[in-house]
């Protein structure tokens, strides 16, 4: 099976990082392939052949990933997935099968352990196939290769085109489980969040930061959640209940700061003309009230849609490349500025950056800074950079494959784990996010002052 050359303006976007909480809401971009991937739980009654899962699973992803791989590595990586959580489970797994390569042969091979692992009614079949779809995926090493449960995907399936969805209104790291930006009026703010707060536990419990946030973010709208947080200043942990609530999230925000610039902050590039158009009335907005420069706030953006992406760099660049990508065969795609849609005024520009910045949110800044159109400032960013498709699986759960690999600007970067490193580079600590102050934006004020003789 092999994807079709119009697939491949796909998604620029770290799934699994965003599932895990990179962005405030629960959220994902949509690929601009066919129709958009609404991912929808089976219906309780529907029984789904968990076998014939990870084979729909197994299709897609040797037969699409950007690396050819055989057979016999990822039915090897799916069945050490198997392995690993029965072990984890207390039982001794079945005697590994043996694979050649050919798919003709490793696939039953694969189908009768499988059934071997099911026998021993330790686990079921849907924790198998699972284990088995996490093995394929995790063993990759990729950021734009995931898999998220069919019982956590239908949460992720408000944001598509910015509808209903349910929003806690907060960013935390996904490593760290900083809060790194509370939304004035939501849901964190009225439970006394602060920027700069560490999560210690969600529902009275511990565990890994996927857990902790896993928690949160599963939480229904209306559901409260217990959490307890470290604050910088404070000896003893804080204790606070979050509550999220369905909203509709504004395509961008936007302020001015330091008198005259315009600063515009979104948190993912959404597919469709919504976002393009927001930032463009932004702007004509900043120009009614006299600014001299722009800022881009992507410090909390965990990528999105291609289109999207390339559009915006459109409006700030009249020519040049964005990127080049490359699929399996390694026959190389380039997507250029368009300059019909550049903007007739352009103003000094900065981009801000953190490491939460992933994907769609390196290739724009990325490509800006090799032009020479911003200048970007704040931290490296978090080089997830590629693209990727997302499809939704027989029971609702969600499988994004890395399908290329990209190089940005005129210059051909590859970016991929390393990032965009910024012109100057701020780093803010908790202790400076609890103090309110913002030392990467005033940088971002500072020089385009400078640029505009003020």
């Amino acid at each position: 099976m092999r994807l079709g050359r119009g697939q491949f303006r796909c998604v620029l976007f770290a799934l699994a990082l965003t599932v895990c909480a990179l962005s405030g809401r629960v959220a994902v971009a949509s690929a601009r392939v066919a129709a958009p991937p609404v991912p929808v739980a089976a219906p309780a009654q529907q029984r789904v052949d968990m076998l014939a899962l990870v084979r729909q699973a197994f299709d897609l992803l040797y037969g699409g990933y950007v690396d050819p791989i055989g057979s016999d590595r990822w039915l090897g990586d799916a069945w050490n997935g198997i392995s690993a959580a029965l072990s984890t489970a207390g039982a001794q797994p079945p005697p590994a099968p043996v694979f050649d390569g050919n798919p003709a042969d490793d696939w039953p091979a694969f189908a009768q352990a499988f059934r071997q692992a099911a026998a021993l009614g330790v686990l079921n079949q849907t924790d198998l196939a699972y284990s088995a779809i996490q093995g394929m995926t995790q063993a990759r090493n990729s950021c734009h290769t995931a898999f998220v449960r069919a019982d956590q995907a239908p949460a992720i399936s408000g944001s598509l085109v910015h509808q209903q969805t349910t929003d806690i209104g907060m960013v935390i790291g996904r490593d760290d489980l900083v809060v790194y930006r509370v939304y004035p009026g939501g849901p964190a703010d009225r439970a006394g969040f602060h920027e700069g707060d560490t999560i210690l536990t969600s529902d009275g419990q511990g565990g890994t930061p996927r857990d902790i946030r896993r928690r949160i973010l599963r939480a229904a709208a209306g559901q409260s959640v217990q959490v307890t947080v470290r604050r910088p200043g404070v000896a003893q942990p804080i204790a606070l209940t979050l509550t999220p609530q369905v909203t509709v999230l504004p395509f961008v925000r936007t302020q001015i700061v330091g008198g005259n610039v315009g600063v515009i902050q979104f948190d993912d590039f959404t597919a469709g003309p919504g976002l393009i158009e927001a930032i463009r009335q932004a702007i004509a907005q900043f120009e009614q009230q006299g600014v001299v420069g722009w800022v881009l706030d992507l410090r909390t953006n965990s990528g999105g849609d291609e289109h999207s992406m390339a559009a915006i760099a459109s409006l700030f660049m009249s020519n040049g490349r964005i990127l080049v990508d490359y699929d399996r065969s390694g026959v190389p795609e380039t997507l250029d500025v368009d300059p019909s849609e550049t903007l007739p005024v352009q103003r000094p520009l900065v981009v801000l950056t953190e490491p939460y910045s992933a994907s769609a949110a390196e290739f724009l800044p990325g490509a800006l800074q090799d032009d020479g159109r911003a200048y970007v400032i704040g931290a490296p960013t978090d080089g997830c950079v590629s693209g990727s498709l997302i499809r939704t699986l027989a029971d609702g759960s969600l499988l994004q494959v890395q399908v290329v690999r990209s190089l940005v600007g005129n210059d051909m970067l590859n970016l991929d784990g390393v990032g965009v490193t910024p012109n100057l580079v701020i780093v803010r600590t908790p202790e400076i996010l609890a103090s309110g102050q913002d030392p990467q934006m005033d940088a971002a004020v500072q020089y385009i002052h400078s640029q505009v003789g003020q």
